[in-house]
């Protein structure tokens, strides 16, 4: 699946390399799933990009990296994210000496923060500058073995103007200032260092200039336009789904009168899980409450939307985390982007909630709310989740 979501953003990309050119500063971009953090920074290391903001690859080295979901089962330690860098600095660097100490170091067991920080050093005495993309810091945020001694190296090799020419652009769901734990090895903060730029949904502009570009036809009926706004929220990964699914104005409207989800492909549903998973993942308890409420209502409605007399009710009784939804792009005031995909939304919420999940196939549902299920069947609420069912 192609991911130009990149069209657009003029003032993001202005501001990323304003940032990290001119003013040598790191920044953050923050933005919910499906908002196009990733393929901005895929953009922003293209060939012809660094060639049209004057990049000069002999000084500026620029380097993506995914950083791995966090998994409790899987170690992964700073010395294997140190690795992972030297891994492809010894492909991509054309400097013999340093591509040589980076080829060293990548098969290095341990590596400490003296080592790490030495090798910038001496790219800077050879005049280098290192622009290290962290896509999905978070994960490694998440990740407990990434703590205060990780951070304290990382902002001194961004900070220390002195000794290095670093910079960092991150990426995340979340403020940088809710995630970073620090301890008393940082004297400031580690998000003091960054400049935030925050990803919203496309504008209608942003839209057109997508749908001019990939898909143009659609660009002859106003009212599909304006419909696929309507139904995507502006949000860039569902608007390109909805573009690839609703080909006309007709599709859509049979979308909302029918109450039917859109049966998605198999290779599209992979980016739906991720999607929702990361929503999920970024959701405060409140909204969470709201979302185990609709996946249950979902699960009522053998997976289809929901009418609209229903979303209502679960708007007044959930008016605080509709709000944050809203906030998020995720709602309006009378739908809710989840409708797109009911079955797979409903799956994996009560399957991450409920211990026994495969119980509720077979119990009555016919409740008013999902904590009456759960007492009414004695369901097994996994510890992490009890406190969002009980209060």
């Amino acid at each position: 699946m192609k991911m130009d979501f990149f069209i657009g953003r003029k003032q993001e990309i202005d501001a990323v390399v304003t940032r990290i050119k001119y003013q040598n500063q790191s920044c953050a971009l923050r933005g919910d799933s499906g908002f196009g953090k990733t393929a901005l920074l895929k953009y922003l290391i293209e060939p012809d990009t660094l060639s049209r903001f004057k990049f000069d690859t002999n000084i500026f080295h620029i380097l993506y990296f995914a950083c791995p979901e966090y998994l409790p089962t899987k170690v992964y330690s700073p010395d294997d994210f140190w690795r992972d860098i030297f891994l492809h600095l010894k492909v991509n660097l054309h400097h013999e000496a340093l591509k040589s100490t980076a080829t060293r170091l990548s098969k290095e067991n341990n590596l400490d923060y003296y080592t790490v920080e030495n090798f910038f050093y001496k790219a800077k005495l050879e005049n280098f500058n290192f622009i290290l993309f962290l896509d999905d810091f978070d994960n490694l945020l998440a990740n407990p073995q990434f703590g205060g001694e990780f951070l304290w190296s990382l902002k001194n090799l961004a900070n220390n103007k002195v000794d290095y020419n670093f910079g960092l652009v991150v990426s995340t769901l979340t403020e940088l200032s809710q995630l970073c734990h620090d301890t008393e090895l940082l004297v400031s903060p580690f998000f003091n260092i960054f400049s935030t730029i925050v990803l919203k949904p496309f504008s209608d502009s942003e839209v057109r200039e997508y749908l001019s570009e990939h898909f143009p036809n659609y660009l002859k009926d106003e009212n599909h336009v304006l419909k696929l706004i309507e139904v995507s929220n502006g949000i860039p990964l569902i608007l390109q789904l909805c573009c690839e699914y609703f080909h006309s104005t007709r599709d859509v409207e049979q979308y909302y009168l029918s109450r039917i989800a859109p049966n998605w492909s198999n290779k599209t549903q992979k980016v739906i899980d991720r999607f929702i998973r990361r929503c999920w993942t970024n959701s405060i308890n409140e909204e969470k409450k709201l979302l185990i409420q609709l996946a249950f209502e979902y699960h009522k409605s053998n997976f289809q939307p929901l009418d609209g007399a229903r979303l209502i009710l679960l708007r007044r009784e959930f008016h605080q985390a509709w709000r944050l939804l809203q906030k998020r792009y995720l709602a309006d005031e009378d739908t809710i982007l989840m409708s797109l995909f009911p079955a797979s939304f409903s799956q994996f919420i009560l399957s991450e909630v409920i211990g026994d999940y495969s119980k509720i196939t077979r119990v009555n549902t016919d409740f008013e709310f999902f904590n009456e299920l759960v007492s009414k069947h004695n369901l097994l609420i996994k510890d992490h989740y009890k406190h969002l069912i009980n209060n």
